[in-house]
């Protein structure tokens, strides 16, 4: 499998061009290697990058190149990847199938339904407040209850 790595925060990288000797430096960790032909190029770049405060997404293949050659290290991070055709299951069913799309066709149908709902317990509502069809006590009731508070 073809990993993507993307470097520690704290990483330091440093090249001596005079010796070929690349050095990475993390607070846990020291290495110095030298640096093969074909990285200088990904070195070159992610050094430049690095030093602008501009590191972005589209470094990933360059910190890639220059980072699986130090696969033993804790240097870095191994970056998520889609594989194409993957399948996500549970409990041994496809995670995604035709009853899991019923459903949610269902809910979308009940959701429908509720809001109808709504609006016509809305109507109701606003036909009582309309016509002021509050529940009325009788007078000695009322004052029966007053008299019970001090």
């Amino acid at each position: 499998m073809n990993y993507k790595y993307w470097p520690y925060d704290e990483l330091n990288i440093e090249y001596d061009s005079t010796n070929s000797l690349l050095s990475l430096a993390l607070p846990w960790i020291k290495i110095k290697a030298n640096l093969i032909e074909e990285d200088k190029l990904a070195l070159a770049s992610i050094t430049s990058r690095m030093r602008s405060g501009q590191v972005s997404a589209d470094d990933i293949d360059n910190f890639s190149r220059l980072l699986e050659n130090f696969k033993q290290y804790p240097v870095f991070y191994i970056l998520p990847q889609n594989k194409i055709g993957d399948q996500f299951h549970t409990m041994g069913k496809p995670f995604f199938n035709d009853s899991i799309l019923k459903t949610l066709e269902n809910m979308s149908d009940i959701e429908k339904n509720l809001e109808g709902i709504n609006k016509k317990k809305t109507k109701e509502l606003q036909e009582v407040i309309t016509k002021n069809d509050f529940i009325k006590f009788p007078e000695d009731t009322i004052e029966a209850f007053h008299k019970q508070i001090p």
